[in-house]
């Protein structure tokens, strides 16, 4: 299950809610959404949030959304999982939710999956970057495994078709994307920073009809091995 941290959540979509600005909004917004998952009968199985987790980025307000987390109706999973976004401040998150959530970069096994989680902060700029090191490191990560791959990251790796956004999108998104295309195993990739609704396919580097799914993490989704 996936959302945007400064958004709140209305019928699996979007609200404007900030997280630090209104913490008791954003506990309504996640008992509302576990309440939603519930009637459609469907069980979350973890938490990811994929970015600007804390608007004003000072450490009060990443200690709301800690206390927002150990409250919600989802504290009985797995630890969350905490992408940063371009309104966010890597220390203070780390130092304020290090040991509750599991932070980008990071890449873990959890079920038949693994997942990629990528860090496309850059301190003082809208647009992300995830640099040459990150890139490395994620060309390392590629060959180790053989579970199907979900990757995630703040900001969107491909135009979306607002200039705007487009504007201030992931600078290294093509470099991102080569990788994984040369990767038979990805299976998917989630976003958030666009306020919208938004979904794609990339072809996958076999050239055969399979595909792979871009989404804006606005999207309760589910992905089938």
């Amino acid at each position: 299950f996936f959302f945007q941290a400064e958004d709140g959540i209305r019928d699996y979509k979007v609200t404007g809610v900030q997280t630090c600005a209104l913490p008791i909004l954003l506990r309504h917004a996640l008992r509302q959404a576990h309440g939603q998952l519930q009637a459609a009968g469907l069980a979350p199985g973890r938490l990811l949030i994929s970015g600007d987790l804390c608007q004003d980025e000072s450490w009060g307000g990443y200690r709301r959304l800690a206390e927002a987390l150990a409250e919600s109706p989802f504290a009985d999973l797995e630890p969350p999982l905490l992408l940063p976004g371009n309104h966010d401040h890597a220390m203070a998150l780390r130092a304020a939710l290090g040991r509750q959530a599991v932070l980008a970069p990071a890449v873990l096994d959890w079920g038949a999956w693994q997942l990629l989680l990528l860090d496309s902060h850059q301190p003082g700029q809208v647009g992300g970057r995830l640099g040459p090191r990150q890139l490395a490191w994620i060309a390392a990560q590629l060959p180790r495994s053989d579970r199907p791959l979900l990757v995630a990251v703040h900001h969107p790796p491909v135009a979306i078709g607002d200039p705007g956004m487009d504007a201030i999108g992931l600078q290294d998104g093509e470099a991102l994307l080569a990788l994984l295309r040369s990767c038979g195993r990805w299976r998917g990739l989630v976003f958030g920073h666009i306020h919208q609704h938004w979904s794609g396919w990339e072809p996958l580097a076999d050239g055969d009809r399979k595909s792979t799914r871009l989404n804006s993490s606005h999207l309760v989704i589910s992905y089938a091995v």
